[in-house]
């Protein structure tokens, strides 16, 4: 058996993540000089909303729609790593937000992969 002191180490990182703080952190995505200047932060940023929705935490509704438009700003992007994220996060919410939102985020998609 594992002591308490073995528990504290092995839990998750974002075990104790707090919606509100993570929802307004996600506000960077609507800043492009920060996410060019900064894409590993934005992953991070990703990585947390995803780790609320896989724990039943995510908010849906318009403020899924803002967040999911948010991140798709972040296709500006070069960074090969964030752009991988932005598809994850849409290939994994695309089902919380309203479905008119989600034909403008394809189209966006297609563009994208077609250019």
């Amino acid at each position: 058996f594992k002591d308490d002191d073995d528990a504290l180490y092995e839990q998750h990182p974002y075990a104790n993540l707090e919606k509100a703080a993570v929802l307004q952190n996600a506000r960077i995505f609507h800043d492009s000089i920060a996410v060019r200047e900064n894409p590993r932060k934005c992953c991070l940023i990703i990585a947390k909303l995803l780790s609320l929705q896989n724990a039943g935490k995510f908010i849906g509704g318009q403020d899924a729609t803002e967040i999911f438009f948010g991140v798709t700003k972040l296709f500006v992007s070069k960074d090969a790593s964030l752009r991988r994220m932005v598809y994850l996060f849409i290939k994994e919410v695309y089902e919380s937000c309203d479905k008119d939102d989600v034909i403008i985020v394809t189209s966006s998609l297609t563009k994208d992969m077609t250019c």
